[in-house]
């Protein structure tokens, strides 16, 4: 048995999980532990899963077998995991975590300091103005923070959907856990880098980054890598380049 202190601090477990859909297996008997500061990156051809994975890991995806469990809220335990969803379709309640999916998922008539308080407010902290519009100043949103999001380029809007989903993590003191489907998708360099340097330091915090990507530079980031094409479905540690 490792002692406390050498232990690693698990903020998401996916045990035994299995996803089908139809007759097509997309998971089966998946397990994955992500700890503080571990920054996972999924890859693999599109359509082999990779979004599932990550709405999976959200307890979005209905299970045919196993469980899904995130830290649980103020506890520090390595053991204090809370129920996710399991595939009775089980639930307790879950610490506030950051995601963006590819699909963005933004109101249009939402203005872009609303959604960002909104962000916010859903990760358990009272919105800072003064916080706020850095971020939207570093995310070269700043401009835009009165302008309803349909009114946004493809560009701005993924980039706002980004930094709804690192809110949490960029907020919290405590670690958060970050789900992210393909965040650079239709993004440029400048952008690309933005995101890669701000999941880096979030993980050098503690908090830990799951996402997926078709980008090479982007992966160099990850500690650790799941290719899903392969049939074992296995985590390949890897060294991360520090960007």
């Amino acid at each position: 048995m490792q002692d406390e202190a050498d232990t690693e601090v698990v903020l998401l477990e996916m045990k035994d999980v299995t996803i089908s859909k139809g007759n097509n297996i997309i998971l089966q008997n998946f397990n994955l532990e992500l700890c503080e500061g571990d920054i996972l990156c999924l890859i693999g051809d599109n359509g082999i899963g990779k979004s599932t994975l990550i709405e999976t890991a959200a307890g979005m995806q209905k299970l045919s077998s196993g469980s899904i469990y995130h830290r649980e809220k103020n506890n520090t335990n390595f053991d204090s995991l809370g129920l996710v969803r399991d595939f009775e379709g089980r639930r307790d309640l879950q610490t506030p975590f950051g995601i963006t999916l590819q699909t963005n998922a933004i109101c249009g008539d939402e203005t872009v300091i609303e959604r960002l308080v909104l962000a916010t407010k859903l990760a358990g902290f009272k919105p800072d103005e003064s916080i706020m519009m850095n971020q939207l100043s570093l995310w070269n949103l700043e401009h835009r923070a009165n302008d309803r999001v349909f009114k946004l380029s493809g560009g701005m809007k993924r980039r706002l959907a980004v930094l709804v989903g690192l809110i949490p993590a960029i907020i919290s003191k405590k670690p958060r856990l970050i789900l992210l489907d393909e965040p650079d998708d239709g993004l440029d360099d400048q952008a690309l880098k933005l995101i890669s340097d701000t999941i880096s330091k979030l993980a050098v915090n503690g908090h830990s980054i799951l996402f997926s990507t078709h980008n090479k530079e982007l992966e160099k980031i990850a500690n650790k890598i799941i290719d899903l094409n392969q049939k074992e479905k296995t985590v390949e540690l890897r060294e991360a380049i520090d960007k």
